[in-house]
């Protein structure tokens, strides 16, 4: 985006200094249901739903 001019140089330079690494989903499964549980919770309120729909038994199965 730089070499497009569509981002400022100078403000790459300045955040660049701090690089900030996030493993992988696949590396941090324990994650994924909370993330779920969060998608879930932000499309029922988008949906304006009353109760939060719930996942069936085993649609997340850790191995």
């Amino acid at each position: 985006m730089v070499q497009n001019g569509d981002f400022r140089e100078d403000l790459w330079f300045r955040l660049n200094v701090f690089p900030i690494w996030v493993p992988p989903l696949r590396k941090r499964k324990v994650d994924i249901p909370a993330l779920i549980q969060h998608f879930l919770n932000l499309k029922a309120k988008e949906l304006k739903l009353t109760s939060i729909p719930s996942l069936a038994p085993g649609a997340i199965e850790t191995r």
